[in-house]
């Protein structure tokens, strides 16, 4: 007996420690969470949206609203209204309440009935209630109708200036409706200008990257207006709001091509840019072994094709609008559109430096399309002479993916090199950078500097431990979240540190950090790591935070470059869904990763006489001999 009461009241005593835990520590480590879906503040009364139904919130935990927006005022000073409606755990915590997971509130509806509700908590409330509070934010302003002709192109239609018989149109207030509605559906003229007065709020308040190149935005979004007449068929105003986007040179800020329905027919090859040539290549192979290059296409230049498709990438770093533009001229059935083509089976002038033949050559499907490259999965290898072989398709986050790689460096830990190759990554999540780099360094490394773009009426105090970027693996130099020897590398580090674009730091969170430590599995072998232009944001921190490491030499070509954090906005009125970054993110040597990408320390161009051959691989196999 004596025996199950000391069980008992160690058992107690470990419930007691999570509970305090839960209640001191749990809302300063969780996502922000809300019951509100919508939130107003007017004079002091506050007024909800909980399961798409308005109502006045009278109180919470027995408090009255009085005493919660007293306290909140006298505690959290101009941060009160962020405090009710994002941080609501931590204000009852602080009010001495648990509330974690759901609330009680006293409501009153819309008949002036009292009741008292049970409500969850997530945070998908939170990302509902920003979008709400974000679509009644714009701007109010006298618009130019005096617009430059370098402007012009941005206003060019697909689907004309009338709407077509039987269009759909947007309801007033209805976005899950206008979400829905089709890419040729009409948005009425005053209809789009509220819309644009939302985005350009967006743009000005919550962007990280809208002063980063002097875009004259505004003058962009009178260029639109002015050219509205009547209205605009959606599809015409998400690519004009795309090719705006683009003069950013952000690459995640964007409105996806797959939502504007403009995949429709490609070219059947890809088009590369080799020894100044333009190069048709299907399948890692040679479109035409005796005609290799592509002088033009329906009598247009390939130079400028490539600047119609342009105009809906993002002028970021020169190898990042290469491969863009490329790939967008490839979607010819979407340029023919643009350029008023009649053909519907190009014809093609190809050389071979010195005769010439023209040919035509059919339009292929988005199916064929995807069956052009060659389909690749993460795997590794031994190689020959004991070298050890990793391929990594995408940056995964999975447990396996993570336990894969774990598994790999035991096998290769005798190995007497090791290839890591991400060439074509893309990107995804960072968990495997964490993963793999603390096998190649002896100490703390800094990978990744950044700073939130903050919007004071919608974002938490970043300074606290609650913040945004933790999601990007990403804390404050006081954070708790430090040991002793990662807060000395950061101390270390941030005495020689010089961003190269020094933004206005009234509009940013302080610096975040991003730190990877030593596993004590130290691999002290060479380490070549292959990239190309293919690998961006995720993949961009990866081969940022393997550079200048001892033993490892990063080998190919510059990556694209581009590192976000984006946010998904909406215009209400339209139903357009597009993204915008809001953090300023840095490589170690201070330049941004936007407008640069990652420099390898050796750099192996590609040569005609080298297409179907691994020469990059190659080369690091025969450096390790």
């Amino acid at each position: 007996m004596n025996k199950l009461k000391k069980t008992a009241l160690i058992l107690l005593g470990v419930l007691i420690i999570v509970a305090m835990y839960l209640f001191y520590a749990y809302p300063y480590v969780i996502t922000e969470k809300t019951p509100f879906t919508d939130i107003t503040f007017k004079n002091n009364k506050v007024f909800v949206e909980i399961d798409a139904k308005k109502y006045e919130l009278l109180g919470a935990e027995d408090q009255s609203i009085e005493k919660i927006q007293t306290f909140a005022k006298k505690k959290y000073a101009d941060k009160w209204q962020h405090r009710i409606s994002d941080d609501y755990i931590l204000l009852m915590k602080d009010m001495g309440h648990w509330a974690f997971f759901s609330t009680n509130l006293q409501l009153k509806d819309a008949q002036g009935n009292r009741i008292e509700k049970s409500v969850s908590l997530s945070e998908e409330n939170r990302v509902t209630k920003r979008q709400n509070v974000m679509s009644r934010q714009k701007v109010h302003r006298k618009y130019t109708t005096q617009i430059p002709d370098s402007l012009k192109y941005i206003t060019q239609r697909i689907d004309g200036y009338q709407p077509k018989e039987n269009t759909q149109k947007p309801i007033k207030g209805l976005f899950e409706y206008n979400f829905q509605l089709p890419m040729n559906s009409w948005i009425p003229k005053d209809f789009a200008i509220e819309d644009l007065e939302v985005f350009e709020y967006q743009l000005k308040n919550t962007y990280s990257y809208a002063n980063l190149k002097g875009v004259d935005y505004t003058l962009a979004i009178d260029a639109i207006i002015a050219d509205l007449q009547t209205g605009i068929s959606k599809r015409d105003l998400g690519i004009q709001i795309k090719r705006l986007l683009a003069l950013f040179g952000d690459g995640h800020s964007r409105i996806s091509r797959s939502s504007l329905k403009i995949d429709s027919l490609f070219l059947p090859f890809e088009i590369q840019e080799i020894d100044e040539k333009h190069i048709a290549v299907a399948k890692n192979k040679i479109f035409n072994k005796d005609y290799p290059e592509i002088l033009n296409i329906d009598g247009f230049s390939i130079t400028s094709l490539q600047a119609k498709a342009g105009e809906m990438v993002a002028k970021g770093s020169p190898q990042l609008y290469e491969r863009g533009s490329l790939t967008y001229l490839s979607y010819y059935g979407f340029l023919q559109n643009q350029l008023n083509i009649k053909n519907s089976i190009p014809k093609i002038q190809f050389t071979n430096g010195k005769d010439t033949i023209t040919t035509r050559v059919s339009l292929i499907g988005k199916k064929q399309r995807g069956e052009l490259a060659a389909r690749k999965e993460s795997h590794h290898k031994l190689l020959a002479n004991n070298i050890g072989y990793i391929y990594l398709h995408k940056m995964e986050e999975k447990e396996e993916y993570l336990k894969w790689l774990k598994n790999t460096m035991e096998e290769f830990k005798s190995t007497k090199a090791l290839i890591i190759d991400i060439r074509g990554n893309g990107g995804g999540s960072r968990k495997p950078i964490y993963t793999l780099l603390p096998y190649f360094i002896t100490s703390p490394k800094v990978i990744n500097i950044n700073a939130l773009r903050i919007n004071k009426n919608l974002d938490p105090n970043i300074d606290e431990p609650i913040g945004e970027l933790e999601k990007r693996m990403a804390y404050p130099e006081k954070s708790t979240h430090w040991t002793v020897q990662e807060h000395k590398a950061i101390t270390d580090f941030k005495n020689s540190f010089n961003p190269e674009w020094k933004f206005d730091k009234n509009k940013f969170s302080k610096w975040h950090y991003s730190v990877v430590s030593p596993n004590n599995k130290y691999y002290n072998k060479p380490v070549f790591v292959i990239m190309d232009g293919g690998n961006f944001s995720a993949s961009d921190i990866f081969l940022a935070a393997f550079k200048d490491s001892k033993n490892i030499t990063l080998i190919g070509q510059k990556s694209s470059g581009g590192s976000g954090f984006t946010g998904m906005n909406f215009l209400g009125n339209s139903g357009i869904m597009y993204l915008l970054s809001r953090m300023a993110s840095f490589q170690p040597n201070g330049r941004l990763y936007d407008g640069n990408g990652v420099i390898p320390d050796i750099e192996i161009k590609e040569k005609l006489n080298n297409i179907g051959k691994d020469i990059a691989l190659e080369e690091a196999i025969q450096m390790i001999k």
